[in-house]
């Protein structure tokens, strides 16, 4: 039996190898990550990366007033070159990189 494959607008639904058996192409075709860096190789992981929490304008007066206000995103940026590696935006990350 030969290599079968369904294609439904461009792309591949299911397909068998030659025994009958399906073959997962998610997994065979799965790119390598992608890990963001600075100029100088450091990645947000490094310990030469901070994350500096920025705030909207509500968010730096509130802060003027003493009351602790959620920032809107965290830059990852390299103590060593100062180029801003990533922008977080989202929830779960804001609050591991924050107090």
């Amino acid at each position: 039996m030969a290599l079968a494959v369904l294609v439904a607008a461009g792309r591949a639904v299911a397909s068998h190898a030659p025994g009958g058996e399906p073959v997962n192409d998610k997994t065979a075709a799965t790119p390598t990550p992608v890990t963001a860096s600075c100029g100088c190789n450091h990645t947000t992981d490094s310990r030469e990366v901070v994350a500096e929490p920025r705030y909207g304008l509500f968010g730096y007066s509130a802060l003027l007033f003493g009351v602790t206000a959620r920032p809107k995103r965290v830059d990852f940026v390299c103590t060593r070159c100062g180029e801003t590696i990533h922008r977080a935006h989202d929830a779960a990350t804001i609050d591991e990189h924050t107090n």
